[in-house]
């Protein structure tokens, strides 16, 4: 909370206090992530990518052979991304923050007006004197209505949007390397007639 300016020389003693300077806005912001890695087996790094969302208080939104959509709270999203991109070969990352803050505001608002505007309505609805005042004030009731059950809709889903970041990670998989039938062709063809190539062959556990 930001407090006043400590008063001037000369500025004496008063009952009345400084004003505090208003502190700005907290910005709404809504993390959104896209990483493409390469792994030799797709489950296992699934099942590490699902284990760290868990830990982190997240879940998968979407899951397929080749693709994961997790969503991970907004303050572990750095976290969750540095830990994501050490499980394959990542060859393409993009991360940004959508600040939604005058959205949401603008929301807050419209809903604000539309509650005023339906009590009010309700209020002249008890007033009314005519059936086709009745009717009239109760269609106005049912749009407004309706209107206030969108709006609270669109600020729940907002608001999931700025507590849970998302995490697309594309993945697409590792061959391992094969050596060449020939890998251990010697370079000089008398050296393969003394036999050596046998010998290269021989497994580890005869040394």
């Amino acid at each position: 909370r930001a407090t006043g300016a400590s008063p001037g020389p000369g500025a004496g003693t008063t009952s009345e206090s400084a004003p505090a300077e208003q502190a700005p806005a907290q910005r709404l912001l809504v993390y959104s992530a896209s990483l493409h890695m390469a792994v030799y087996q797709v489950d296992t790094v699934q099942q590490a990518a699902l284990a760290l969302t868990e830990r982190l208080g997240g879940y998968a939104s979407r899951r397929t052979t080749q693709q994961l959509t997790l969503r991970i709270p907004a303050e572990h999203f750095r976290q969750a991304l540095d830990e994501l991109s050490r499980l394959g070969e990542v060859s393409h990352t993009q991360w940004q923050a959508h600040d939604v803050s005058e959205a949401y505001r603008d929301l807050n608002i419209r809903l604000q007006n539309a509650l005023e505007v339906h009590a009010r309505m309700s209020a002249i609805l008890e007033r009314a004197q005519t059936v086709e005042d009745t009717l009239r004030v109760e269609a106005q009731l049912a749009r407004l209505t309706q209107e206030i059950e969108q709006l609270r809709s669109q600020i729940e889903n907002l608001s999931q949007q700025i507590a849970l970041s998302t995490i697309d990670i594309h993945f697409q998989v590792r061959q391992h390397a094969e050596l060449p039938a020939d890998d251990y062709l010697l370079p000089f063809s008398w050296l393969n007639e003394l036999g050596l190539e046998s010998l290269l062959r021989a497994p580890e556990a005869t040394r």
